[in-house]
């Protein structure tokens, strides 16, 4: 009897301590860790044409205990894993590539060893990586500064590269679309590029964009010499597919008797990026009046975010408002669209015929 109550004590005792045990984080059999997904990066996040970026992978790790997966491996404290990771881009199409060049840390394998023209760049997977479940890895950047052109790039990841065979081994590739906009907020007038995974993840959203100034209209009206004119501006929008940004601007100009002319001064609207009035489909934030927010299609109407004084000069026999619609403040490469208006002096200013 005292030897079957030993037995069971030696029996329950293994089985507590046994309990107590804990499998390190990296070291769990059956099964290890394997990659998850691929991520692209740049710096900076956000970037225009004409910017020079520089491009990272971060490689995301993953248990596979319990799940399939092609290929998985573990390794102990100070064991190393060799991968290589091989970068393709800039895209720009089927027959164009802006090459990336990588400068960052020492490959594993020679400085000339590529496929395909691009360089297949070896490093080494610790168990600090596996432990924080992922690796990052810097050291691309594009050969000359972005054109306003859509771009792709492609990473393809070999989790069990073997040398001189770069299409043998494991590989798992990822890819992101960048998309140009044109943005006449950007530096230089120029482009801003969005993600396009970012950009459909989002709601489909329509756009809009001014084909050509109707009226304007003034409060009040007739007017008189020495009056505050409020100035509302009438145009016609049409669908657009994509964000498109313009610039309006406008001056105020009175003729005398002799035939003379002049400029009405005025802190906005002028032929100035810091000044124009910003026409736009994308909501801007409140704060900025220079935004004009076209969000429908057909008649859009603006008013002008300050009233305009005509001077109290009895020679004065016209005033004349002009609005011109640019796509960018170049007088070079764009030409503008323009609606111009006239008021004549009867007894008071009334719309010239």
């Amino acid at each position: 009897m005292k030897r079957t109550w030993l037995i069971c004590f030696v029996v329950l005792f293994a089985i507590l301590s046994f309990s107590q045990l804990k499998v390190p984080l990296t070291h769990v059999v059956p099964g290890g860790f394997t990659v998850s997904s691929i991520e692209i990066l740049t710096n900076p996040e956000k970037f225009y044409g004409q910017s020079i970026i520089n491009v990272g992978v971060r490689i995301n790790f993953i248990r596979t205990v319990g799940q399939a997966a092609a290929y998985s491996f573990d390794l102990k404290e100070n064991e190393i894993k060799l991968m290589s990771i091989r970068l393709i881009g800039l895209k720009l199409s089927e027959t164009e590539t802006n090459t990336l060049i990588y400068y960052g840390p020492t490959s594993a394998f020679p400085s000339n060893y590529q496929y395909g023209g691009f360089q297949i760049v070896g490093f080494y997977v610790t168990k600090a990586d596996l432990d924080a479940g992922y690796k990052e890895i810097w050291g691309w950047r594009v050969s000359y500064p972005l054109a306003c052109r859509s771009f792709s790039i492609i990473a393809d990841l070999d989790m069990d590269p073997v040398y001189n065979q770069p299409m043998a081994g494991v590989h798992k590739g990822a890819q992101v679309d960048w998309v140009s906009v044109q943005r006449v907020t950007a530096p230089m007038q120029s482009c801003e590029f969005v993600r396009k995974d970012q950009v459909s993840q989002q709601p489909a959203q329509q756009y809009f964009q001014v084909e050509r100034i109707l009226d304007i209209l003034v409060e009040p009206e007739p007017f008189e010499l020495g009056q505050q004119l409020k100035i509302t501006v009438v145009a016609d929008s049409k669908p657009q597919t994509s964000p498109w940004d313009q610039y309006l601007v406008y001056w105020i100009n009175v003729k005398y008797q002799n035939g003379q002319t002049s400029s009405i001064p005025h802190s906005f609207g002028n032929f100035n990026p810091n000044s124009a009035i910003i026409v736009t489909s994308i909501p801007r934030g409140a704060g900025d009046v220079r935004y004009f927010v076209v969000n429908q299609v057909g008649s859009v109407s603006y008013v002008l975010p300050e009233t305009i004084k005509i001077p109290f000069n009895s020679s004065i026999v016209e005033v004349e408002i002009k609005v011109q619609l640019w796509a960018g403040l170049d007088v070079d490469r764009f030409s503008p669209y323009d609606f111009t208006k006239r008021w004549v002096a009867k007894i008071v200013f009334v719309p010239k015929p």
